[in-house]
């Protein structure tokens, strides 16, 4: 599976692949990441869904990969996607710091996000797109994360994109509260 950290194999084979895609398709190192990622996890689920046709014919499974970290960037060149998900494997793009995330700016304002999910619908246009929207700084976990004011923009936002699912990991919401705030009970 894919590391949580920024890593991405490094062999021979995957380093090949990697200046193949670079150079035939003029995407960046994370798009060529990312287009490896997805054309594996098709490759995954073809097989599984011939296996699945043969052995329990009618059941219907849907698969969910990441976009996350090393591959948040949707190998997306000039508006175009480069591959696309198979009819029933799903990506979830992982909303965190990777995408130079200001919190006081709502989803379609901060244009690394909106450029993420905007390449990340059109990558997975034949299939669904979910969203884990962290909603923390992780860099400074501690400090008061005034994202309050954006998150029903930002929701409003993927709805309009057709995010079909949201897991919402918000740790630290500070901001402005109403008057007549009792606390998230």
């Amino acid at each position: 599976g894919q590391p949580d950290t920024n890593s991405f194999c490094s062999c021979s084979r995957c380093n090949s692949r990697l200046l193949q895609l670079r150079l035939t398709m003029s995407m960046s190192n994370n798009q060529a990441r990312s287009y490896m990622w997805i054309e594996f996890n098709n490759e995954v689920v073809k097989q599984l869904n011939a296996w699945i046709a043969a052995n329990q014919p009618g059941r219907t499974v849907k698969f969910v990969t990441f976009a996350y970290n090393a591959t948040v960037q949707a190998p997306v060149v000039n508006g175009v996607a480069k591959i696309q998900t198979e009819s029933n494997l799903i990506v979830q793009l992982v909303i965190n710091n990777e995408l130079s995330m200001d919190y006081s700016k709502t989803y379609a304002e901060n244009s690394e996000v909106a450029k993420a999910l905007q390449g990340w619908r059109l990558v997975t246009a034949n299939s669904e797109l979910f969203v884990w929207d962290y909603g923390t700084n992780f860099y400074y976990y501690m400090e008061p994360f005034y994202n309050w004011d954006t998150i029903a923009s930002n929701y409003q936002y993927l709805s309009d994109l057709g995010v079909t699912m949201l897991a919402a990991g918000i740790g630290n919401i500070h901001g402005k509260y109403p008057e007549n705030w009792a606390g998230l009970s």
